[in-house]
This record gives structure tokens, C-alpha cells and sequence, in this order.
């Protein structure tokens, strides 16, 4: 019996996701043409922006046949609230209960988009918000970027790994933490470690010190390599995944994380980068910030994988749709 839910690459074991992956590039190959969600009606709610995953996500659900509804949650709807028996006094106005009571009734699945709030780590690591759908709704859920897991990014980035490497077993990648001005949520960097502990890479984060990450929060890191200082990433790295992410530390103290970064400006993707690892390719998950994250001469270079990855979104989404919703 296939699971309700896709939330996390944790819920699955390597070849359920491979199984993902391989269909995902039929679909990228034109192998498939199906039809899996003829007369199926799929709701997308955003508590967040978005622009490729909104994008992907509507035209997936159309090319393969369904009907997407995309909704700004608390801008064309009721604000709602998502926490279980307190009087409901606040700005919110309705509940994920009565919501989803009513929308399951209209739609075949939901797909959620839910940032953290970047307060309590324990909290963002409950999932509140998609943990209360997936209670409540009785039809499939679909994590469309969630506080700590965003499944569907991660897929395409190991499929894109695949696609360049030609394998995922020991490909050296680099989870590269760069400076950026605002606190990210950790759900890209949580699930693309995960992901790729999964799939067998040879994987190193290279971070500050305050921003490594600890077991408790994923315990694949017990099979990572952790470098602070970006001269220690091996010279045979293939694949250097550039992403900022808030200090798993600093979590709660947002002032000192934002203070305290300002010193590690200079960690950026450029050229200085590229030398030390002369043939790596660069992924991001976008959007990025050029010449703060990425320098403009490597992000217009021929080793930007970026572009592919965001493609890849599309067939992924594909892949997930005809899994759970068909």
C-alpha cells in the first residue's frame, strides 16, 4: 500500500525515492505521456512566495491532465490558524480543521508551502503547520516546502547529480555555506544532506563552526565530513551545493545570528572558490543573490548547474503527482 503523505525524504528509504527519481527522468526523456490526473482537481496553498515552485507545481498538475487551484493563504483567504484547542482570538480566522474539511471535498490532494517562524527549533522541527493537514485531511498532503523538509527540491538535486555525474554512489559534494543578509529556513540544507547520505555520496558541509549541523536535528550527519574552513574542501570535489541557512546554535537569538554572520562576508562561490576545487559544478536551489551568495562570473559560467535543477523541479513534481495523487 502506497504511504498518504510525501513530507520528508526521511519517510522513505533509497529505492522508493530512486523509483522517484527514475520515473521523474522518463518524464524529462518524453518516455511518458500519461495522464494520471484526468478530472482530479489538486489545491496548492501558500503560506510563503514562490516562484519555482508554484510554477512547477501548476504546470505538472496540468501536464498531466489536472486542475490547479493556487491560493495565497491569509492574502486571498482567511488567515488560519493551525494550533489545537486555544480560542481562536487572534488574526486568524478559521481553522486548518474546518478548512481542510471543506477543501478536501473539492480537491483530490493538497500540496502545503509553510516557512518556519525561526523562533524555537523543537517547534519548527514538528512541522505545525503541515503536520496539522496531514491530521486532518483524509486525501493525500504534498510538501511543497515545509520549516525543516522541502522533499521535492531534494529530488531534483540528486537527480541532477545523477545526470552529471552519471551516478550518486561516492560523487565528492560539498554542502557550501555561504554569507547571506537574511535567516534561511534549514529545510533545503536538511533535506538535500539527508537525500544525499541516502543516494551514497561522498558528502563534506563546509561551514562556520555555529553553523554546523548537530545529529540531533538530523542524524545523517553522523555520516558527514565537516570542514569550517573552505581550503580543506578536497580538491577532487565534483559538486559544491552553495546554500545559507540559519546557526542551528543561534536559532532562538536572531540578533546574534545576524550580527555574528556579518563576518563571514567573504563566504562566497567564486573564482578563489573554484581553484581549490577546479572541476566542481555549482548547484543552488535559487533564488540566489549574486555577489553576495554566488559571484556573477560563476554564476554565468559553464559550471552553473542551477538551471538545470529548477527544470528538473518540473519532472520531479511530475513524478510525485502520479505516486500519491493518481
Amino acid at each position: 500500500m502506497r504511504p498518504k503523505d510525501f513530507i520528508s525524504i526521511s519517510d522513505f528509504d533509497r529505492d522508493f525515492l530512486d523509483d522517484l527519481i527514475t520515473t521523474a527522468a522518463k518524464y524529462k526523456s518524453g518516455k511518458f505521456d500519461n495522464k494520471p490526473l484526468k478530472n482530479k482537481d489538486i489545491a496548492l496553498l501558500f503560506f510563503n512566495p514562490s516562484l519555482r515552485t508554484r510554477i512547477s507545481f501548476e504546470l505538472a498538475i496540468k501536464q498531466l491532465g489536472g486542475s490547479p487551484s493556487t491560493i495565497g493563504v491569509g492574502g486571498q483567504t482567511w488567515n488560519l490558524e493551525w494550533r489545537s484547542g486555544i480560542p481562536m482570538d487572534s488574526d486568524r480566522a478559521e481553522h486548518v480543521i474546518d478548512a481542510v474539511r471543506v477543501l478536501e471535498r473539492y480537491y483530490q490532494a493538497l500540496c502545503i508551502r509553510a516557512f518556519p517562524e525561526l523562533q524555537d527549533i523543537k517547534v519548527d522541527a514538528s512541522e505545525p503547520i503541515l503536520s496539522a493537514f496531514a491530521k486532518h485531511s483524509k486525501n493525500p498532503i504534498i510538501n511543497m516546502e515545509s520549516c525543516i523538509s522541502h522533499p521535492c527540491q531534494a529530488l531534483a538535486d540528486i537527480m541532477t547529480v545523477r545526470e552529471v555525474a552519471g551516478k550518486t554512489n561516492k560523487v565528492k559534494v560539498a554542502l557550501f555555506w555561504t554569507y547571506h543578509p537574511r535567516r534561511l529556513p534549514l529545510a533545503v540544507t536538511l533535506s538535500f544532506l539527508s537525500a544525499a547520505v541516502k543516494f551514497g555520496c561522498d558528502l563534506t558541509v563546509c561551514a562556520p563552526e555555529e553553523y554546523f549541523i548537530p545529529s540531533e536535528i538530523c542524524s545523517e550527519t553522523k555520516k558527514v565530513k565537516f570542514v569550517s574552513n573552505p581550503s580543506d574542501l578536497d580538491k577532487d570535489t565534483q559538486i559544491i551545493y552553495a546554500k545559507s541557512w540559519s546557526s542551528p546554535k543561534l536559532y532562538s537569538q536572531a540578533d546574534q545570528d545576524l550580527s555574528g554572520r556579518q563576518r563571514y562576508k567573504d563566504r562566497i562561490v567564486n573564482s578563489n572558490l573554484l581553484k581549490i576545487a577546479q572541476q566542481a559544478k555549482i548547484m543552488h536551489c535559487m533564488p540566489f543573490r549574486r555577489n553576495v551568495e554566488i559571484t556573477d562570473e560563476v554564476a554565468d559560467s559553464d559550471s552553473n548547474l542551477m538551471y538545470q535543477q529548477a527544470e528538473n523541479r518540473l519532472y520531479v513534481q511530475k513524478a510525485v503527482l502520479n505516486k500519491f495523487v493518481s
